[in-house]
């Protein structure tokens, strides 16, 4: 019997594993007034709040949400640190950046070229499908349908690269841009004068 009278008071004496700390929330009310209180209502959640243990001890802020404008502006932000970090990685002068945009440039131009002969040879094989045509026409018959056929696909690959060579083109000068700002950023970077 003394036995379990002394385990029953040790068991009481234990705080009960189970049991959920209790935590307060601290926010501002509708006219902007501190409130401590056991839940926060739903609509002023969105405006930010502090979780405290019953001491008083912060256990955690949950940040206000941001306006779409500031979400916005916080993106551009993150997204600029994340840029000349990336800079900082690749390049040491500006000098580095001016000869990656040699090798890329090069790279770009070996594919406009081979556009550009593409084009050429599409524009050499319409004109041949077109005589063909012609010839028939003038033989008192018409093009065959594979003549025909041959006409059209010419047209959609003249089409296809053409806007190839478009598009790459203003690749080309878009990647001159980036990498002449890139020059400069890492030239701010750097703190380097305007001659390095």
């Amino acid at each position: 019997m003394r036995r379990w009278v002394l385990t029953l008071a040790l068991v009481c004496s234990l705080p009960a594993f189970g049991a959920a700390a209790v935590e307060l929330y601290r926010y501002e009310n509708e006219q902007g007034v501190p409130v401590i209180s056991y839940s926060i209502p739903p609509e002023l959640v969105h405006k930010g709040y502090t979780v405290l243990s019953e001491d008083g001890r912060v256990i955690r802020v949950v940040e206000r949400e941001l306006s779409p404008a500031e979400q916005v502006k916080r993106d551009a932000e993150e997204s600029a640190k994340k840029h000349d970090a990336d800079l900082q990685k690749r390049y040491s002068s500006p000098k580095d950046v001016e000869a990656d945009l040699e090798r890329r440039l090069g790279e770009l131009d070996q594919s406009i070229a081979r556009a550009k002969q593409e084009l050429e040879q599409s524009q050499n094989r319409l004109a041949r499908y077109q005589r063909e045509a012609a010839e028939a026409e003038r033989a008192g018959g018409t093009p065959t349908p594979a003549t025909l056929d041959n006409i059209e696909r010419a047209r959609k690959q003249i089409e296809t690269y053409k806007t190839e060579l478009t598009q790459r083109q203003q690749e080309r000068q878009k990647l001159i841009e980036q990498f002449k700002k890139d020059a400069e950023r890492v030239r701010e970077l750097y703190n380097l004068p305007a001659d390095d």
